[in-house]
């Protein structure tokens, strides 16, 4: 991460070129580096404004009909995203609340809206996750769940998007992995480093931001 006129060149080329940038670390403070700004991004403003840019690039908060990783067409509105969270998403449910509202309060200064808010309760057994997923599957087309900090926290609801087996060139899941210190090992990668195919299945055909 650069600081002072570098930052400031750098920003003025992501815009004249069109391109993401990301500036960000993870929660390693190094005192030696005192004059780099640094950053949480355990935040989920810092995951939110992110999250704007990368919709921006993907022109995701427009009407359009485009392509991307050269084998997926996706047609969308910018009215068919979709929030999907968990109550005891961050810690308890007054934390996951105040962060959900900061998420909420970023998309809407930027433009971007929201066709539906849901939080969901997973130790309610009156209300799957596939009916609520049922629920919105006409009318939404990106979903953003947002279930914990790391991957392993959106297994139940990686399982119920499969059960609908949707076409994925038409729906579109962002899943969001929070930095922390450690090495990042991806679910699907056991401790012996071969994969977990059913695991791996889960995760196939989804966005993963890692922020």
């Amino acid at each position: 991460m650069n600081s002072g006129p570098y930052l400031n060149i750098v920003g003025r080329l992501t815009k004249e070129w069109n391109i993401l940038q990301f500036s960000f670390g993870n929660e390693h403070f190094d005192n030696d580096h005192s004059s780099v700004v640094q950053t949480s991004t355990i935040s989920t403003l810092n995951a939110a404004f992110n999250l704007v840019a990368f919709f921006k690039i993907m022109s995701w908060d427009k009407y359009f009909s485009s392509s991307f990783f050269t084998t997926f067409v996706i047609i969308f509105t910018k009215r068919q995203v979709v929030l999907i969270w968990s109550v005891i998403a961050f810690d308890d449910e007054y934390t996951t609340k105040l962060k959900i509202a900061n998420i909420r309060t970023v998309f809407k200064l930027n433009g971007i809206s929201l066709l539906n808010d849901i939080h969901v309760n997973t130790s309610d057994t009156t209300r799957s996750l596939v009916d609520v997923l049922m629920e919105i599957k006409n009318t939404s087309r990106i979903w953003i769940p947002i279930f914990g900090y790391y991957l392993h926290d959106y297994i139940e609801f990686l399982a119920a998007v499969k059960q609908l087996s949707l076409d994925p060139t038409v729906y579109v899941t962002v899943l969001l992995d929070f930095v922390v210190l450690g090495e990042f090992k991806p679910p699907w990668i056991l401790p012996n480093n071969s994969v977990n195919e059913t695991m791996k299945f889960y995760f196939d055909e989804t966005i993963i931001a890692r922020f």
